[in-house]
């Protein structure tokens, strides 16, 4: 099956949704009338029936989509049409993106390759050979992103002549994965989709195109019709490589010029699951940290803890790298909830953090930062200080913190807190209709609305309820119907353009004259 476009840009004059219920069967009990029994619930799929008035080009690119769908044999991707009631910002970064004015704003990969606009798409074309294997294009100025926020690349491309595959990239230079781009390829045509966190401000491109292992030839093309840039946010499925997350007193967790007293307080959760730390009288750090593997590759890594106050009001989480030992240090006002100084290693970029209040004088603290060395192995502390930046002093021996659910994993922004007792965790991948997502705007309400749609993992979804996020960007999203697919962690939940694959059913063309066309047709929603 192909993987077709209903572009953006072409926009029915009505659309009627109706709601498809594939889980439901209801009936009637004779000895309890009125009471209506239920089998299993699968959630609701939108049918769309639209309507357009289509002149020129926009008249063939319908037609010519509709068409290639070869009814209901090729899936079609589109939006739904919908004005957003929330305020997470969901602006289109690409100038040009739809090719409304040609090839303005937009280069070809390389000098082998050509690029020519028509019917607002680009054709992509080989004009001859070198040892390149790709041919694509990119935007020929860059784009200023926020750092350390999670952004969603998109680009739609049609088969041609001559490529094996298509590619998608987005970095700090052209048709790169520098400074935090993430790519995506595919051996079929359609629309790619690359989430990543942008690891400087700017500037950014992102390119896309054909790739083939061998036999390139002066002649082969493909088409794209459509690029996106915008911002997003990510599933946050819970992942932890630390064990015993709540039991500080426990031989993981290796103690420095400190003490643990299990159980002391009410934890976040209202157990009494919160342990003291609790300094030595002795001069020197005080901390416990716990040792775990990771793989050599640059990656980020964020530690993030619940912490509260005692005796002492000054805390900080640190990550050391265990080949050159250099660290990244974060300070926090466990008094105030505000964020203290910070200290970055050799071996470490990008220390950020944040500070959350989880109410009962506890906090969400949380640091991220990127290892850049090829260390297998790092440290997870968590410290006393006896004010910003003095992580050194002596110890009297009494005075201490509250600590709770550290939660280490490999990720650029905050993550939730998630407990593990013997074993660390991967996670797990929502089920139903509601999930944990990070990288939101931060201490925000209404970031979506209910009867905002967004799209995950390829499926559309429509907001059930407020999504608000916290000081560290974290929040719950709630939505229906309930998930088909399994997500991975990180996932970009789509928020600017959310698309859907749909079936296509009841076209009708009213040609009138040749020059314009009434065209309505219905599109059935399908997961893949």
């Amino acid at each position: 099956m192909s993987e077709l476009l209903l572009p953006t840009w072409i926009v029915p004059e009505g659309e009627q949704q109706e709601l498809i219920d594939d889980g439901s069967s209801i009936f009637r009990s004779a000895f309890a009338p009125g009471f209506a029994q239920r089998q299993s619930y699968g959630g609701l799929r939108l049918k769309l029936s639209r309507r357009h008035t289509v002149r020129l080009e926009e008249k063939a690119i319908l037609l010519a989509a509709l068409r290639a769908t070869r009814g209901g044999y090729n899936a079609i991707r589109t939006k739904v049409h919908f004005a957003l009631r929330g305020s997470f910002p969901a602006t289109q970064l690409v100038t040009n993106n739809t090719f409304a004015n040609g090839t303005t704003g937009w280069s070809a990969l390389s000098p082998v390759t050509s690029i020519a606009s028509a019917d607002r798409a680009i054709r992509v074309e080989r004009i001859g050979n070198d040892t390149l294997v790709g041919t694509g294009l990119y935007n020929t100025s860059g784009i200023t992103l926020t750092q350390y926020v999670p952004y969603v690349a998109r680009a739609m491309s049609y088969r041609g002549q001559g490529f094996s595959g298509t590619y998608l990239t987005a970095g700090t230079t052209a048709t790169s994965l520098v400074n935090g781009g993430q790519g995506g390829s595919a051996t079929s045509y359609g629309l790619l989709t690359a989430g990543f966190i942008a690891q400087s401000a700017s500037p950014y491109y992102i390119a896309a195109g054909g790739w083939t292992v061998a036999g390139a030839s002066a002649g082969d093309f493909l088409t794209v019709p459509y690029f996106s840039l915008t911002r997003c946010c990510l599933s946050d499925h819970g992942s932890n490589l630390l064990v015993r997350s709540d039991e500080f007193d426990n031989a993981s967790w290796l103690k420095t010029r400190a003490t643990v007293t299990s159980n002391f307080a009410t934890a976040p959760d209202g157990s009494a699951s919160g342990d003291s730390l609790i300094e030595t009288a002795t001069a020197g750090t005080h901390y416990a940290y716990q040792v775990v593997s990771c793989d050599s590759a640059a990656a980020d890594f964020t530690i993030t803890c619940a912490l509260r106050a005692n005796t002492r009001t000054w805390a900080y989480l640190e990550l050391d790298e265990n080949t050159g030992s250099s660290a990244a240090q974060l300070f926090f006002n466990l008094s105030t909830g505000a964020l203290g100084s910070s200290s970055v290693g050799a071996n470490w970029s990008g220390v950020r953090g944040s500070i959350a209040s989880l109410g009962n004088s506890w906090y969400l603290c949380s640091i991220t930062a990127r290892k850049t060395n090829a260390a297998t192995s790092l440290n997870a502390l968590v410290g006393l200080a006896s004010a910003n930046g003095t992580s050194s002093y002596s110890g009297d021996g009494t005075s201490g913190i509250f600590v709770w659910r550290a939660t280490l994993a490999k990720s650029s922004v905050a993550t939730h807190l998630v407990q593990t007792t013997s074993s660390a965790t991967t996670g797990s991948s929502p089920t139903g209709g509601d999930m944990y997502v990070k990288g939101l705007p931060a201490s925000t309400n209404g970031l979506l609305l209910p009867d905002d749609i967004f799209e995950i993992n390829g499926e559309l979804k429509m907001c059930t309820a407020a999504l608000n996020s916290d000081a560290a960007g974290l929040g719950y999203l709630q939505f229906e119907p309930p998930l088909v697919r399994s997500t991975s962690d990180n996932d970009p939940v789509i928020i600017a353009d959310p698309m859907g694959k749909f079936l296509v059913s009841n076209v009708k063309i009213d040609n009138e004259f040749g020059t314009q066309a009434r065209v309505s047709y219905d599109l059935e929603h399908i997961y893949e």
